[in-house]
């Protein structure tokens, strides 16, 4: 197995948090293909291998099955020996197998020479834990937006048939809010829990990477071991790059409730206490 084929790059962010924006500029480097989002179908994986694991019984049938492996290859008669746990992989195997299904999905068509990785804005610190141990020298790169901002615009382009009408009662505008505040919490808190127990991360600001892509990406180039693209590359993503105006409406309302919400506090105590720009080695 090649190496670059064990050492994937993640970007991890909440939705409308930029991370298209960054999978543009990585791209930029021939040493790199970052694709986009799947569905976060790894959820599922992760799901269905610890479910495996944390079977404590199966796991001993399993154990004890594996000395029977020779019986069922040899094509022979077995009347003396309990077969119906017989297989031949233990957990490591299993692992392994999600592992190779990744890489051959994931660097299909990649050159020997490229990194491969992708996107997603869907998983949390299940997942985070999973990638990594499937792929010890994995790099996430984390991004995240201003709390409100990202809400206003995942508000703005996700509910904007609803927003505002006459139809819609303010009741209703509250709970699409606290919907996706809640999400957006959940988000970025996992990125915290995260940041603080593992390594091969660094987390960037979104207003950081639009107000000065050039040095934002010197310092996440450095950080992926991998020559930052050339500045002319650069500057023509970020010119024809439009940020999304968000509604006035929208944020208007939002911030009706924010100051006296829950929800909110706990996403500014949370946003607040990220380290950005922050590299774990």
């Amino acid at each position: 197995m090649k190496i670059n084929q064990l050492n994937p790059i993640i970007i991890i962010s909440p939705g409308r948090s930029g991370s298209t924006l960054l999978q543009r500029y990585l791209n930029l480097s021939d040493k790199l293909i970052i694709w986009g989002e799947h569905a976060g179908f790894i959820s599922g994986l992760a799901q269905m291998y610890s479910d495996f694991i944390e079977d404590a019984a199966a796991q001993r049938n399993i154990i004890s099955g594996l000395r029977n492996v020779d019986l069922i290859m040899r094509s022979q008669p077995i009347t003396n020996r309990g077969i119906e746990w017989t297989n031949n992989f233990t957990s490591d195997v299993f692992l392994n197998g999600i592992r190779d299904f990744l890489i051959n999905l994931f660097s299909k068509d990649v050159d020997d020479q490229q990194r491969w990785g992708f996107k997603e804005i869907r998983y949390l610190e299940k997942e985070y834990n999973f990638i990594s141990d499937l792929f010890p020298d994995v790099q996430f790169i984390f991004l995240v937006r201003n709390p409100l901002d990202t809400l206003a615009s995942m508000i703005a382009a996700r509910e904007k048939d609803k927003w505002p009408s006459v139809f819609f009662s303010r009741k209703s505008q509250k709970a699409i809010i606290e919907k996706y505040a809640n999400r957006i919490l959940e988000r970025i808190s996992a990125i915290y829990n995260f940041s603080k127990e593992k390594q091969n991360f660094i987390i960037i600001r979104y207003e950081d990477l639009v107000k000065d892509p050039q040095e934002v990406l010197d310092y996440i180039f450095k950080f992926l071991g991998v020559a930052t693209p050339e500045v002319q590359k650069i500057e023509l993503i970020s010119n024809s790059y439009l940020s999304v105006m968000e509604k006035d409406s929208i944020k208007h309302d939002i911030n009706k409730y924010h100051r006296k919400n829950k929800v909110f506090k706990e996403l500014s105590l949370v946003y607040e206490n990220i380290d950005f720009f922050q590299e774990g080695l």
